[in-house]
C-alpha cells in the first residue's frame, strides 16, 4: 500500500523536516519512503510518499499530524493522491544525505564569502585606523614643536622682563641713595 501526506506551512523548509520524518520512518520499519520540498503560491510544502503495511502507514501518518520539528510553522497536514511507486527508504536515505551535504557545502561557501567580506572590512578599518593615528602623530608633532617654540619665547620674554625689573629696581635704589 502507498500513501502521500502533504505538509503545508509558513516555515516547513530548512527546519530539518525531512530528516525528522525519515528517522521516524526508519523507527517504524517503513520500507518505502521519499519526501521532497515544494513551493506553491508562496506556501512551503513537504510532500511525503510512503509505502508499506497499512498499520505502519497509519501510525506514521498520525505521527506526522501530531509532531513537527521545533522551528516548523505548519498550517495544514492532509492526505494527497497515493503515488504509484515509492523508492526504497535506503535509496532515499542516500539521496537525502547527498542533498544535506550539498546544502552544508553551499552554506559553508556562503560563510567563507561572508568571512572574506568581514576580513576585507576589518582590513579597511585597520588601514583607516593606522591613517588616523598617523595623522594624530603628525598633529601632535606640530603641536609639540609649537609648544617648544612658545616656551622658548616665554623664556626670552621672562629674561627681558627680569632685566627690565632689575633696571627699574636699580634706578629706584640709585635715586634713593642720591638723596
Amino acid at each position: 500500500m502507498n500513501k502521500k501526506v502533504i505538509i503545508e506551512g509558513e516555515k516547513v523548509h530548512y527546519v530539518g523536516y525531512r530528516p525528522f520524518l525519515i528517522s521516524k520512518a526508519w523507527e517504524l520499519g517503513i520500507p518505502n519512503y521519499q519526501a521532497k520540498n515544494l513551493k506553491e503560491n508562496g506556501t512551503e510544502i513537504v510532500e511525503v510518499s510512503i509505502g508499506g503495511e497499512e498499520a505502519q502507514l497509519n501510525e506514521f501518518t498520525e505521527f506526522i499530524k501530531n509532531n513537527y520539528p521545533p522551528e516548523a510553522k505548519v498550517s495544514d497536514v492532509r492526505d494527497g493522491e497515493p503515488p504509484e511507486r515509492v523508492m526504497s527508504i535506503e535509496k532515499y536515505d542516500r539521496v537525502l544525505a547527498s542533498e544535506q551535504h550539498s546544502t552544508m557545502v553551499q552554506a559553508g561557501l556562503g560563510m567563507m564569502g561572508l568571512q572574506k567580506q568581514t576580513i576585507d572590512k576589518l582590513d579597511s578599518f585597520h588601514q583607516d585606523t593606522v591613517q588616523r593615528f598617523d595623522n594624530l602623530d603628525e598633529k601632535y608633532l606640530r603641536i609639540s614643536l609649537n609648544m617648544e617654540r612658545i616656551l622658548e619665547e616665554m623664556k626670552e620674554e621672562r629674561k627681558e622682563y627680569r632685566t627690565s625689573i632689575e633696571k627699574l629696581i636699580n634706578a629706584i635704589l640709585s635715586q634713593k641713595s642720591e638723596r
